[in-house]
């Protein structure tokens, strides 16, 4: 019975021991559990002795994988019955494409015919090339698509990986291919502002179904508050507001524009927002000095609309602009003005009328100038010049009434360029005129002797009557009521005559002119004196006279040390005196030679001609000759000789006669007081360069005008190996 035992529990040790090897045999495919139930293990005790049992039921993997469990059981008394399994599948990698998906033979007929099969759980395919026989009728190859067709598909992304959705055709393709266009704005320039306004500049990028811009707005901690601006009003005078920065305790800037700036609006000027405003301060403390008023300039005035921009900029808390320029609440505001012309009525005779006139619309300006206002007579009417203000014109003395001989008192009007026309407005200043009758009365010569004559000459205005003395000089058939114009009879005269011709018209108002003749000698009225340069030449003088001569015949000239004539000439000057010189001149000029550092006078007389006596001396204001020595003659050079822009240039003096100081100009608002100095350029000229020198006799200067400058000329460097 022993023995017997003993072979039956060799038996099932040999049968669990193959058992054993079928459990934990190396798997050939792998993958995830079906099924597994591990093997139970179970001892019972026979004769003393343990014996083990088992009970098992195992299934395979997907893709026929084994469930392997590694653990040792054993009897109580510590023998060991075996290895018993748990629901574990060996790992290793998924066959792909997975079993069950369609596949061909690697091999082929001799027609180069696969076979057709399926993917196996070992990942090996069941095909087998076909027999050589399907060559003759060969089967065409079916397109195998993965995945198959039928199934859903997406074209390409676009740059935000977005597609659009189809179906696998039978060709294998994608019923869409193109990708979808890219998301509005993707890629363009964009901006990120912070709550003052300050961007950090970036592009637009995809987020979620639309697109975002990639920068971040500016840290708030470099924001500032924005001005508090307000545009209240605008009037034909002034547009006013307040304006203050919160950041910011001191007074800031508002700008005007007539129209948007940045879109064809120009600039008209600034204010500052400094006014006193208690009801500003009222809502604001420690803002009461931020009112502004500009002044409506005279340009806006030309009866067109004009809408206002005021802008304000904003500062941080020291005052310095960030760059923001806010508009103020309240604008535009629109005005519409109109300047009348505005001018003046300077000046009117019997014939002419002249002043200014300006008008914020443009020029010309239509000018009437009118006797007795408004209404009154229409004398001249007219424009002023081209572009300019000034106005003139002429009239018939006798327009109207004014020919009565009373005062007339004239006025000038301007019109209004937009207004209707007829709508015209007084120039400042209204002018009065009484129209005498026009008389001219003269005599040639004026200054005769007993053996010459003299002609009378006249003409007088329409509808004048005429009286005239002394008699027999007048021309009487041409003495009669009416216009008229003659020469007088030719006669001698033994002693100074006047002549008397007046003429009277129907208002009873008379015109009287009168002439005298001398009889004698001319006079000289006037003598001056011109001295020459000294840092150009010796001690010399030009001499030149006035006198009562209508026609000079000679003149006779003396310099001496006296006031009167014969005071003496002085030595080493033959020009001094001159003697009776034929010669209607009436100036000379007289080199005083050595004569450094005199007072002298220049004395004159003259001859009139047809008449033999001579003018007493006239004489001139006493004048001083230069010092003698050597006067500063100035000169200087420069080095490099032409003038280099952004090269320094070195102006040389060379003024001979020890001069003792220098006075440079550059022509460039430059200027030193070196003898030599250096002087750089920066643009292109020409420029006038003068240098005064001054030593113990005088100050004399040089100067040097249209002088061209060259730019620098680059300096090249051989360098050899």
């Amino acid at each position: 019975m022993m023995r017997l035992s003993v072979s039956l529990f060799l038996i099932f040790l040999v049968l669990f021991s193959l058992m054993l090897l079928v459990v934990i045999k190396t798997p050939t495919a792998y993958g995830t559990i079906v099924s597994c139930t591990k093997v139970f293990f179970t001892y019972y005790i026979d004769q003393d002795i343990n014996i083990c049992g088992q009970q098992d039921k195992i299934t395979d993997c997907e893709y026929g994988g084994d469930c392997v469990y590694q653990r040792d059981v054993y009897t109580p008394e510590g023998e060991w019955c075996g290895t018993e399994t748990q629901p574990v599948c060996n790992s290793g990698p998924v066959c792909n494409p997975p079993p069950g998906s369609g596949c061909t033979s690697s091999a082929t007929n001799s027609c180069g015919m696969p076979g057709y099969g399926t993917i196996q759980f070992d990942c090996s395919c069941s095909a087998s090339p076909p027999p050589d026989s399907a060559c003759s009728t060969p089967t065409p190859t079916p397109t195998l698509c993965s995945p198959p067709a039928g199934s859903a598909c997406t074209s390409a992304p676009n740059s935000c990986g977005d597609t659009n959705t189809g179906t696998i055709q039978s060709n294998c393709s994608c019923s869409v291919s193109s990708a979808p266009a890219e998301r509005p704005d993707y890629g363009a320039a964009c901006a990120t502002a912070n709550s003052c306004g300050q961007t950090n500049p970036g592009t637009y990028i995809c987020s979620g179904s639309g697109v975002a811009c990639s920068a971040s707005p500016p840290p708030e901690s470099g924001c500032s508050q924005l001005p508090i601006a307000v545009h209240e009003s605008a009037t034909c005078t002034v547009t006013s507001g307040y304006t203050f920065d919160p950041d910011y305790g001191g007074s800031i800037p508002v700008y005007i524009y007539d129209g948007q700036a940045g879109a064809g609006g120009v600039y008209m000027g600034s204010v500052t927002a400094n006014l006193s405003r208690p009801d500003v301060g009222a809502v604001y403390p420690g803002h009461t000095n931020s009112g502004w008023s500009w002044t409506i300039p005279t340009s806006l005035k030309n009866g067109f609309g004009h809408w206002l921009y005021a802008y304000t900029t904003d500062v941080n808390s020291s005052g310095s602009p960030t760059g923001v320029y806010p508009l103020s609440s309240g604008s535009p505001r629109l005005i519409t003005c109109n300047d009348p012309p505005t001018g003046t009525f300077s000046a009117a005779t019997c014939g002419t009328a002249s002043g200014t006139a300006t008008d914020p619309q443009g020029t010309p300006v239509s000018i009437e100038v009118r006797d007795g206002g408004p209404t009154g007579t229409l004398l001249a009417s007219g424009t002023t010049s081209g572009t300019g203000t000034a106005w003139s014109f002429t009239f018939s003395p006798t327009a109207g009434t004014l020919g009565n001989g009373q005062t007339h008192t004239l006025y000038a009007y301007a019109r209004d360029v937009p207004n209707p026309p007829g709508t015209w407005f007084q120039l400042t200043g209204t002018r009065q005129i009484t129209c005498a009758p026009s008389v001219t009365l003269n005599a040639n010569p004026l200054t005769v002797d007993t053996a010459n004559k003299t002609t009378l000459s006249w003409t007088v205005s329409s509808g004048v009557s005429f009286s005239s003395s002394p008699s027999g000089w007048f021309n009487s058939a041409t003495i009669v009521n009416g216009s008229g114009a003659g020469s007088g009879l030719s006669a001698k005269l033994t002693a100074d005559t006047t002549f008397s011709l007046t003429g009277t018209n129907a208002a009873g108002v008379s015109t009287t002119k009168t002439i005298t003749v001398g009889v004698g000698a001319p006079l000289v009225t006037e003598v001056s004196i011109t001295q020459t340069d000294a840092c150009v030449s010796g001690p010399g003088v030009t001499v030149s006279w006035t006198s009562t001569a209508t026609e000079q015949e000679s003149y006779e000239l003396r310099i001496t040390y006296s006031s009167v004539p014969g005071g003496g000439t002085p030595a080493g000057c033959p020009d001094c005196s001159t003697g009776w010189i034929d010669s209607s001149s009436i100036s000379r000029f007289v080199d005083l030679g050595p004569l450094y550092g005199q007072t002298l006078y220049a004395h004159v007389r003259v001859k009139q001609v047809g008449n033999g006596q001579a003018s007493s001396f006239g004489v001139s204001s006493a004048f001083t000759t230069p010092p003698a020595g050597a006067w500063p003659g100035v000169n200087f050079s420069t080095d490099p000789a032409k003038l280099r822009i952004g090269s320094p240039t070195q102006f040389i003096d060379e003024t001979s006669g020890n001069p003792t100081a220098w006075g440079w100009s550059f022509g460039d608002s430059g200027v030193s007081d070196q003898q030599n100095p250096l002087h750089t350029y920066t643009a292109a000229g020409p420029y006038t360069i003068s240098l005064t020198a001054t030593n113990a006799y005088g100050t004399c200067t040089k100067t040097v005008t249209g002088v061209n400058t060259q730019r620098a000329i680059p300096f090249f460097r051989e360098i050899r190996p």
